[in-house]
Parts: structure tokens; sequence; C-alpha cells
């Protein structure tokens, strides 16, 4: 069975897109799996304009046995990579030149698993960092340089994600613990410069703020969460289907919440393959199901809502869908 898992993994290839935060420049991630286990390994950063013009590309080795690194593109088009298991942040600029290389305190420790959720906003980069062997969480801010700008803990021991608000003021971090065998979830809300100004007792792991940053969708693969930021409080929650997942949600400029689903993901050739996508719009007010659109038939390995200007597109792979 291991000898089958292997020869499935080698001939992976897949691609993830991330969008900046403006939607002017994309990310997409390659990653192609070497055939012999001696050979490096390697994972290929292209970025585009929103025209869909290539501006320039980043090619990095990656380890084996490990989680591949993670990217995102600033407003500028400049790239940041993040890669967890060495705990090594990488910034280039927009003619794919190394600018600078930084390591997360306690980064030369690898006997543990280390978690690394990052957003962007502008020219900053907000990244939170958990890890089993500290007690608490590491909150770091950079500009696009690579320049640190606030460094401060948070204590929760496990952190699950992190957003900035549109314009910058705040940052959402999800959190849990475990006290006993009951889970605590948490949703934190920071200023920039790292105090906390308020929380409620749910849990996130992607999630967006509405454009005037008075609301917040927080959601995982099994719920999504719409969180009033004035008064930090859960104005509804919204479980998945039976036998289905949580993929994305998103807010649409005039109709409601976008929520992405689809059948529970199966292993073919190495990757994990989605089926039977359905987009349903809920409205902001108390998450009832306005509409939804389904996909028949449709299947891939990565879905995101793509922000053109006041419109959202729904990526699926490659194929690109106008949501009505």
């Amino acid at each position: 069975m291991f000898r089958i898992l292997v020869l499935s993994i080698v001939f992976t290839s897949v691609v993830l897109t991330q969008q900046s935060p403006d939607g002017m420049f994309r990310v997409e991630q390659k990653k192609k799996i070497s055939r012999d286990i001696t050979d490096e390994q390697l994972i290929t950063y292209t970025i585009f304009d929103r025209d869909g013009r290539e501006i320039y590309s980043v090619i990095r080795e990656a380890a084996y046995d490990a989680a591949f690194p993670s990217a995102g593109i600033f407003n500028s088009g400049k790239l940041v990579i993040i890669d967890s298991f060495s705990g090594l942040v990488e910034f280039y600029d927009t003619d794919g030149e190394k600018l600078r290389s930084k390591h997360f305190p306690g980064a030369d420790d690898v006997e543990h698993e280390r978690k690394i959720d990052f957003s962007l906003h502008n020219d900053r980069a907000a990244f939170i960092v958990s890890e089993p062997a500290h007690p608490d969480s590491r909150l770091m801010v950079f500009d696009e340089t690579g320049n640190l700008l606030l460094l401060r803990t948070i204590e929760a021991p496990y952190t699950t994600g992190i957003v900035y608000s549109p314009d910058g003021s705040l940052l959402a971090v999800g959190t849990y613990r475990w006290i006993g065998k009951s889970l605590e979830e948490n949703s934190y809300f920071l200023t920039d410069d790292g105090e906390i100004v308020g929380y409620v007792d749910t849990g996130f792991q992607h999630g967006s703020f509405s454009d005037d940053g008075v609301y917040f969708i927080g959601y995982s693969n099994s719920h999504a969460h719409l969180i009033n930021i004035e008064e930090y409080e859960v104005l509804w929650s919204h479980e998945r289907e039976d036998d289905s997942i949580i993929i994305q949600a998103a807010w649409h400029p005039t109709t409601g919440i976008l929520v992405l689903t689809s059948d529970k993901p199966v292993l073919q050739a190495g990757k994990w393959v989605y089926n039977n996508p359905i987009v349903r719009t809920l409205d902001t007010i108390g998450g009832d199901v306005i509409s939804a659109r389904e996909f028949p038939g449709a299947t891939f390995s990565a879905g995101n809502f793509l922000k053109d200007n006041d419109e959202i597109k729904l990526l699926l792979d490659d194929s690109i869908h106008i949501l009505d």
C-alpha cells in the first residue's frame, strides 16, 4: 500500500491561485513532485496581472515529507513565500529577485509541526504562528520588503487563521485550546498595533470583512458565522449540508454572502478531487439561503472566488464561471 501511494504522489501536478488584496494581481502555484525521491522537488510561483499577462515567476525547492510553502501577493505585485516547515519567510521584488529572508523565532526547532497563517494588506503582511512547544501564539507584521513592524504574543496555544480588514485597521485571529476534554474556540480582533479590542466564542479557519468593516464572515469546512464587529456578537451560523463541505465564503457586492460547497473530496492519482460544487447566496441579515447555483458533474482540485472590480467570479481549477 505504501509503494502504491508513493507512485501516485510523484506524478501529481496541482495549480493553486491567490489574489492580491486589491485584485490587481494573482499568483499561481504549480507543484510538481519528482519521479525520483532523490531528486529535488520544485514549486513554481507565477505572477499574473488582472488581464492575465505573466509578470514574473519564482522557482523554489521544497522539502520532501513536508507541507509545500504557501505564497501571497502584495498590491504592488511583490511576492511573499512562507515555508512553515523551516519557519522561513521570503520576500521578492517584481522582477522575481529575492529581497530578504527571515526566520521566525524558534524556527531552528523542526521536531514538531509549526502552523503559520498569514494575511496581506497593501504593503503589509501579518503572520500568526503556533506550535506545540509554545503555550502562546506569536503575531508578527512585516512590510513588503521584509522589515519587521510588530511582534507580540497572544494567549492561545493554537491558531486557525488570520485576516486583515479592508482598511488595515483590524486583524481577526482564530484560535482554539483544550480545557480538559472540552474544545474552546475564539475569534480575537486586534488593532493594527496588536491591541485586542474584542472577541467572540467561536473560531474560524478562513474569513473576510465586509467592505465597511462592520461585519466579518468566518468559516471552516463545516460552518460559517457572521460576526458584528461593532458589538462583537455572532449574528447567525450556517451549517454545511450532510456529506458536503464548505470550501470558501465571500462577499457579493450586491446580493449577500456567497458560500461554495462540494461533496467531500476523494483521493485520485495522489490529489484531492472535489465534485458537484454548489454556490449558495446567503442573506446577510438572517443567513437564509436566497439562491443556489449547481454545477452538475463538475470536478476540481481548487476552488476560489475571484474579485474583478464589482464582480465576483468562480474559479474551478483553470475554468472561470460568471456568477449572476
